[in-house]
């Protein structure tokens, strides 16, 4: 039996390493519950309990089974605050049949549901009962919640002295594969052998990739950082790895925080969905889709309205003001693409059913065979836009008004201001208006 006990720790042990659980013994002794549910039962305090969730499990181990009780189970009820025994509810795990044929020692398992856990915090004790077997140990399972993905990833970690440049940090290809471009390589510098110490980055053939960076007179620990361009990305994939050398100086870590970027035009609209948060998008304007105008069979337009900052895996529609958009992520990120009010994202990318729209060249386009959108893009759903209500709360707007199956932008406006001191429209454009005087966009005075 010693040795059975032994060999089930052992499993255990191995399933919680695995399953990032902890084990905790709370009985181990004998006790039997005869064939009229009498004799002894165990009473484990609530402060036993301390991390209880649901999900999280109770072994109970039998040693014996009656062979004279018609019905034997091991069961559980819990002592509330004044101390009666209760039923937990019968769609809970409240019992776990037992029979003659039964293979001993078995372990009895309850999985907890939430009822069961605010039942049990809410009372005195956990009590185990039954009838018509003996029992050994009582075990509780502490399931950990799996760490949510970041989006700083630890590439290598440990401490390497760099005293000549035969030495390297050597990073595998394989590690880069879902770094996007605009990510930010960072190598943690925790000590400097020399007033100015350059960190260079080599591929695996030992040539520079990017422009060495260098520290002058650094005294305390320190970041440096590489911004990964999809060259770099490139470079890093032919060549099998990435190397960070130099001398004079110690490395403790190096990691790589994610980011997405994409090169676009100036004033051209686009979408994006990307799998973090993103709380400062740079290099456009976003927006959300907030409603179609017109006839629900017969929609006239689509509005979208502006948004600051972006949430993980919903789409965008934007526009761009730089010749590149990035976006640095924050955050837990999404299992999957999303769609919000009939604008619906890709990670990476898909084929559009015919009769649905994109955008393209400044236009709604509605697809017709073989269309298809490429990674962190989205498309329109009609039938899944709602009606469009104005917010109570001002808000900027851009609006594509439909006309046959391509559609050009009819209105770019806002709600934000009075024309006293504000935003407003002068023949499709929006005007600036500062201390009376209106402006362009390109903040040229108009007069």
């Amino acid at each position: 039996m010693k040795k059975i006990f032994t060999l089930l720790a052992i499993a255990l042990a191995t399933l919680a390493a695995s399953a990032a659980q902890t084990t905790k013994v709370l009985v181990d002794e004998v006790w039997t519950r005869t064939d009229d549910w009498q004799g002894n039962h165990q009473q484990i305090g609530t402060s036993e309990f301390a991390n209880l969730a649901a999900g999280d499990k109770l072994l109970v181990t039998v040693t014996a089974v009656s062979a004279t009780d018609d019905y034997p189970s091991v069961n559980l009820q819990y002592a509330d605050a004044k101390w009666n025994w209760t039923d937990f509810a019968e769609t809970d795990n409240r019992s776990v049949s037992l029979s003659a044929e039964t293979t001993v020692p078995y372990v009895a398992e309850f999985e907890m549901t939430q009822n069961m856990v605010d039942c049990i915090l809410a009372g005195q004790a956990l009590i185990v009962t039954g009838g018509g077997y003996t029992g050994s140990r009582i075990e509780f399972v502490h399931y950990e919640a799996d760490p949510e993905p970041t989006p700083e990833r630890t590439l290598w970690e440990g401490k390497r002295v760099f005293n000549n440049w035969d030495e390297d940090i050597v990073i595998s290809s394989d590690d880069f594969a879902s770094v996007t471009p605009g990510s930010v390589l960072k190598v943690h510098v925790t000590a400097t052998a020399a007033q100015s110490v350059g960190v260079y980055l080599y591929d695996d053939l030992c040539l520079d990739i990017v422009e060495q960076k260098w520290l002058w007179e650094q005294t305390e620990p320190t970041d440096v950082e590489f911004t990964l361009t999809s060259d770099i990305l490139a470079r890093i994939a032919s060549t099998g790895s990435l190397r960070v050398r130099g001398t004079n100086y110690t490395v403790t870590k190096v990691s790589v925080v994610l980011a997405y970027s994409r090169d676009v035009t100036v004033g051209k609209y686009g979408t994006v969905c990307v799998p973090y948060a993103v709380t400062s998008p740079q290099g456009g304007v976003f927006f959300r889709v907030a409603g179609y105008q017109g006839a629900s069979d017969a929609p006239t337009a689509i509005v979208f309205e502006e948004v600051e900052s972006l949430e993980a895996g919903k789409p965008y529609l934007f526009r761009a003001t730089a010749d590149q958009i990035t976006l640095s992520y924050t955050g837990d990120a999404a299992a999957e693409a999303g769609s919000e009010n009939g604008l619906v994202g890709t990670f990476s990318g898909c084929s559009v059913e015919s009769g649905k729209y994109v955008i393209s060249d400044n236009k709604v386009q509605k697809c017709g065979e073989g269309c298809s959108i490429a990674a962190n893009r989205a498309y329109i759903d009609l039938a899944g836009v709602p009606a469009y209500q104005e917010a109570a709360e001002a808000r900027n707007v851009v609006v594509f008004a439909f006309d046959g199956d391509a559609t050009g932008i009819s209105a770019i406006t806002s709600q934000t201001a009075s024309k006293a001191d504000g935003k407003y429209m002068v023949k499709g454009q929006i005007v600036v208006v500062k201390s009376g005087k209106a402006y362009n966009v390109n903040g040229v005075q108009i007069k």
